[in-house]
């Protein structure tokens, strides 16, 4: 809560009374309320929020844009490689390899056959997969308050991918060195069949440009503010709890290179912890942290990984899973200018982000996939977790003025991927439009 909302309530205790319209619109000066959203591995995370302000009847309303473009990714190393190496090169040697149901007779699967046959030599036979991403990502917001300091919110995300798969690399030593390598007959029909592969395994390699809905997020909070501190100008906590309803689609298995939009259909459980502190009548500092837990589902015709050297997007065998998600957590601190020059406030802020790894579930006795190792299922990497650190600059401008009842404002964001595991590097710019709004006076 900022300055001018406190030197109201202290105008309020010492009984210097002003009109009621006045009063309450003061109340609605720069409260702010960032560009809030769920995190995920291909774009750089948002701030998270503030601790809302205790007013009843106080709305929120807020909508916001951000842009990311990239070519690259972090691997498990935390080294910079082509956007689609963030689990490492993929093993197309292996890549028929405990496959069910190949046919010698097709052309098709006795290349992934006799390349099999062949024994590895360094990186024979691994690709690295280059390709560029671009979001374009937007929404809506709204909270309300009621009495007693509880509030509730709700958010859905808008987002835009272009996925462009550029050709693969071929990794395989050249053919000066020892057999196997680039020259060999296995390898060249591997080539030349790669697309009738993909073809009889109902693979895409195409680009993708798609818009869709992200998930829907409902929570009910409660916020305190305390001013009687002897340290510091104010201290305001704020608990949310709530769930994620998985509005997004999910991703389409068919499509190498498609990315959920959302979660990919499981329902979440939400809980955020928000407290800031208030010094010097201009810097407030703020910690943050929340939590994103998972229902285990059933999906249909995921791809698997079918041998325990196999590795990197491209997989051909589908099963029927049980899948269970793993839980998603963030921490965050930040300081803020607040109001240094008529409406102007300055922000930055730090956020660390870890996903828990995916497991499918062996013990579901309604799917009955005999034909797959679980334990090599679980080993693609792929499903391993990742992490990632973000440096956040939020720059916001105040337009409210006493007596009115909707106060506007305006901010620019960015949001810069400083590190990371198994992620798009991916830094996001964008800006950010909202409203404060007292409805009963």
């Amino acid at each position: 809560m900022n300055l001018v909302q406190r030197a109201l309530e202290n105008t309020h205790n010492n009984r210097i009374w002003a009109p009621r319209l006045c009063r309450f619109a003061c109340l609605i000066f720069t409260i702010s309320v960032h560009a809030i959203d769920d995190h995920h591995f291909f774009r750089a995370s948002f701030l998270f929020q503030e601790p809302r302000f205790e007013k009843n009847s106080l709305g929120t309303l807020e909508t916001w844009v951000g842009v990311g473009e990239t070519n690259e990714s972090l691997n498990s190393a935390s080294t910079i490689v082509s956007l689609f190496d963030l689990y490492g090169p993929s093993n197309m040697r292996l890549l028929g390899s405990g496959v069910p149901n190949k046919d010698p007779n097709n052309q098709a699967d006795l290349a992934l056959i006799n390349l099999a046959r062949l024994s590895p030599n360094d990186c024979f036979g691994f690709v690295s997969l280059p390709g560029s991403f671009k979001v374009v990502e937007s929404g809506f917001r709204y909270m309300q308050n009621f009495a007693g300091g509880f509030f509730t919110e709700i958010q859905l995300p808008v987002r835009s991918f272009r996925i462009v798969p550029n050709s693969f690399v071929d990794l395989s030593p050249d053919s000066s060195s020892l057999f196997p390598n680039r020259s060999s007959p296995e390898w060249q029909e591997f080539l030349r069949e790669f697309n009738a592969i993909l073809a009889r395994y109902n693979l895409s390699y195409d680009c993708i440009n798609q818009t869709q809905l992200g998930d829907f997020i409902w929570t009910l909070g409660w916020t305190t503010n305390y001013q009687d501190s002897e340290l510091f100008d104010f201290v305001d906590t704020t608990l949310q709890a709530g769930i994620l309803y998985p509005s997004a689609p999910q991703k389409n298995e068919n499509l190498i290179f498609d990315i959920p939009f959302g979660y990919d259909g499981h329902w979440g459980f939400v809980a955020t912890f928000d407290m800031s502190y208030g010094a010097y009548d201009w810097l407030t500092m703020g910690i943050h942290g929340g939590v994103l837990a998972f229902l285990n589902r059933v999906k249909n015709n995921v791809r698997i990984k079918t041998d325990i050297n196999q590795n990197g997007l491209i997989k051909l065998a589908t099963a029927n899973v049980l899948m269970e998600k793993g839980p998603l957590w963030d921490l965050g601190v930040y300081a803020k200018a607040d109001h240094l020059g008529g409406g102007l406030s300055i922000t930055m802020g730090y956020t660390y982000v870890n996903q828990g790894n995916d497991r499918i579930c062996s013990e579901c006795p309604v799917l009955n996939n005999t034909l797959f190792d679980p334990n090599i299922a679980n080993s693609d990497t792929a499903l391993a977790g990742w992490d990632m650190h973000n440096i956040h600059l939020f720059i916001e401008y105040d337009f409210s003025k006493e007596c009115w009842r909707v106060g506007p404002r305006v901010g620019m964001i960015f949001n810069a991927n400083a590190s990371g595991k198994r992620i798009f590097k991916n830094n996001i710019v964008g800006g950010t439009l909202g409203f404060e709004i007292v409805w009963s006076l």
